[in-house]
């Protein structure tokens, strides 16, 4: 097991308030473990954190102790004073706490040097990185594309969604979005208040509506607007399909816009997914695509699947 010494996944505290006196209760403390799609916990509830499987590691952290751990379960690469991202065309990004992000690939051997003040993993051979600018450096570590842009994420489908900071508004700092290509070069001008990943050909772009809410709907590589803005919550388009929230029910479209499931779903059914997620009853289960329960509201929380297993969590106060 190699020793080294990222990005995040997503897990969410919630402060329960009371409404006549000004003590708070204690924030819920999750142990995290893993299932596998017939519901079994595979892996037990020790992780205090965890993050999804990709490429079969998964980064997990048990009080001091962090690493990549294996579907089985098993303690492959061990971390020191450093937070895993996911793995991505066999390297992950790496934060080590003294010396910034790098790149570690699935023995646990740093690959490219900790020198970035941000990472985010690679796609198509580039991966986005920080340094006072965004660019793109590939999997030598060499730059590509120099450190020109205020923002930056991923490349998919030959293009990557690119931020120039605008203003601050609210406390909160504004950009506006744009795509570069593979060459640096900025295609689709700055225009949009947010930007996602491509996916079948068209990405969710968002207009701001008012300072905490974006209108979402979807461009075409040249730029346009081919789906108007007019959802409150997109996500890409995966098999011809996409999930759409009307800020209380969930629907599905197709890429001409059309509803093939109207707003009627509490929770999001993606097409592309065998399974999702559901809560009821205070707690979180598994649907199929035609949201019938496949695995039995079981667990405090729930994340997707990947690699054959699901990140589940359970309340210990």
């Amino acid at each position: 097991m190699k020793s080294c010494h990222c990005i995040i996944p997503s897990f969410i505290i919630l402060i329960l308030v009371t409404s006549c006196v000004t003590t708070s209760m204690p924030a819920p403390v999750f142990h995290y473990g893993y299932i596998n799609s017939s519901g079994k916990l595979v892996i037990p509830y020790r992780y205090k954190k965890a993050s999804d499987f990709h490429e079969g590691f998964a980064f997990v952290r048990d009080g001091n102790t962090g690493g990549y751990i294996d579907v089985d379960g098993n303690l492959v690469i061990t971390l020191e004073n450093a937070e895993g991202g996911f793995f991505s065309e066999g390297l992950a990004p790496v934060h080590f706490y003294d010396k910034g992000w790098g790149f570690i690939d699935t023995t646990g051997d740093i690959v490219i040097e900790p020198s970035f003040s941000k990472a985010l993993g690679f796609s198509g051979g580039l991966a986005p990185v920080q340094n006072g600018k965004w660019g793109f450096i590939n999997t030598r570590g060499e730059t590509v594309i120099d450190f020109t842009f205020d923002k930056a994420l991923q490349f998919s489908e030959g293009l990557a969604p690119v931020g120039q900071f605008i203003e601050w508004d609210h406390n909160k700092q504004i950009y506006q979005w744009g795509y570069c290509n593979e060459q640096g070069e900025l295609v689709i001008p700055y225009q949009f208040d947010n930007a996602y990943s491509f996916s079948d050909g068209l990405a969710q772009v968002g207009k701001r509506v008012h300072a905490y809410r974006d209108d979402n709907g979807f461009i075409n590589k040249q730029g346009e607007l081919v789906i108007p803005y007019q959802f409150y919550v997109a996500r890409q388009f995966s098999g011809g399909f996409a999930p759409v929230f009307n800020g209380e029910k969930w629907g599905i479209i197709n890429k001409k816009g059309e509803f093939i499931v109207p707003y009627e779903f509490d929770n999001e059914i993606d097409y592309a997914r065998d399974y999702n997620t559901l809560y009821k009853g205070g707690k979180y289960g598994y649907v199929d695509k035609k949201n019938n329960v496949v695995i039995d509201f079981l667990f405090d929380s729930a994340y997707n699947f990947s690699d054959g297993r699901a990140l589940v969590g359970k309340k210990m106060n």
